[in-house]
């Protein structure tokens, strides 16, 4: 019995900082779903065209969310990488919606989170090393 219950507990903590990594990429997704579709509802986009990339963003984030289900590090280096990119693009193209205090507002909390779920997916790594034995 107590044999099963570190198992558990261990499994328990495992699938808590899978979580915390995933739902990092799912709020992520949630903000460039979210934020396409106050776009186009408020009628700031002309036309879909202008949102195509927030909401191919949103679902790429959105299924790296589901693949971080067991296995976070690697779905959140790649979505971490493709937030990095695209604040580089932005920052080439459109330096004002960074450096405005609403783009710097919302990069510095998506920055914060981003570091929080790299840092979950390594203590996942961490613990799954550590345990992982035992979890059989």
């Amino acid at each position: 019995m107590l044999g099963g219950s570190v198992a558990s507990s261990i499994e328990d903590g495992l699938d808590k900082m899978a979580r915390d990594a995933r739902t990092v990429l799912l709020a992520i997704a949630a903000l460039n779903l979210g934020g396409a579709a106050l776009l186009w509802i408020a009628g700031g986009v002309p036309d879909v065209s202008a949102v195509i990339p927030q909401i191919v963003t949103g679902i790429a984030f959105g299924a790296l969310g589901v693949w971080a289900r067991r296995s976070p590090m690697l779905p959140v280096a790649i979505g971490v990488a493709i937030y990095a990119l695209g604040l580089v693009a932005t920052l080439l193209t459109n330096p004002l919606a960074v450096l405005s205090m609403w783009g710097l507002i919302l990069h510095g909390i998506l920055i914060v989170l981003c570091f929080n779920g790299v840092s979950s997916a390594l203590n996942y790594n961490k613990l799954k090393r550590q345990f992982g034995d035992k979890l059989a």
